[in-house]
């Protein structure tokens, strides 16, 4: 992996969380409190609970979790920098691989009705091969393609799933973003992780292994692995937000909001 790839990475990774802050911006301010938690309902389950997940891969203990009107939270034992970063962005890439389960789901549930289920076009970013440029225009396109290919049959049964997977892909795409709290904790464990990846990139320590090179083709492979997938997700996320981002945006303009 190259430095380019991995800044892109981050790059990627700091447009989904605005994109989500926007669209939860814009939701709470063309709706009434009530249908906004109405709204957010699966995304908030989504959101804590991948909190909750990560606390269990990293064997941190959890105190408490719970789900009320506001939302929810999730309390967790104090741990170490990195621990709480990775529990604290946990969201960012468990929101976003449940919109890759919704897509799935949408796109083969409907076909036991012989109905045409939902296309999504999750775009999954190659950061080694292409631009900055290149993967917005790529991003932009797969949204395109999701839309179109789901609305050609006014009226139909496609039609129809896909407004279903539009409201579910909204309610967890204004959910993906990191509460202040979250970021706040996860500050310190972030930075130290962005350097581990870079320190990683110049050292290539296990490059110096007789054999790692010409095995995987690439002195860090373990890097190279990890960004592969955590892209996918981002790449997932960006996509679902960018669905939902337009209509918020066209409705808060004609309400004047």
């Amino acid at each position: 992996m190259e430095y380019v790839a991995f800044i892109t990475f981050l790059i990627w990774m700091g447009i989904l969380i605005l994109l989500s802050f926007l669209c939860n911006t814009l939701l709470g301010r063309i709706s009434t409190r009530r249908s906004y938690l109405y709204f957010i309902w699966l995304g908030v389950l989504v959101h804590e609970y991948s909190h909750a997940l990560a606390c269990v891969l990293t064997h941190t203990k959890i105190t408490e979790i719970k789900f009320d009107r506001g939302g929810g939270y999730v309390k967790h034992q104090r741990c170490n920098p990195l621990v709480n970063a990775i529990v604290s962005m946990a969201p960012l890439f468990g929101c976003s691989l449940f919109l890759l389960l919704l897509a799935w789901l949408f796109g083969i549930l409907p076909t036991y009705w012989q109905v045409k289920g939902v296309v999504f076009y999750p775009a999954t970013i190659d950061l080694n091969d292409t631009s900055f440029i290149n993967s917005f225009i790529a991003l932009l396109s797969a949204t395109k393609e999701t839309f179109w290919v789901n609305t050609v049959e006014l009226f139909g049964w496609t039609t129809l799933f896909f407004l279903v997977f539009l409201y579910l892909v909204g309610s967890v795409s204004v959910c993906i973003a990191p509460s202040d709290g979250d970021l706040k904790h996860a500050a310190w464990g972030l930075l130290i992780l962005i350097a581990l990846g870079f320190l990683v990139l110049w050292l290539k320590p296990l490059g110096y292994i007789p054999g790692v090179i010409g095995y995987f083709g690439t002195p860090t492979p373990v890097l190279d692995f990890s960004i592969k997938w955590l892209t996918v997700a981002l790449g997932t996320g960006l996509v679902g937000t960018l669905l939902i981002l337009p209509i918020l945006v066209a409705i808060a303009l004609v309400m004047g909001k």
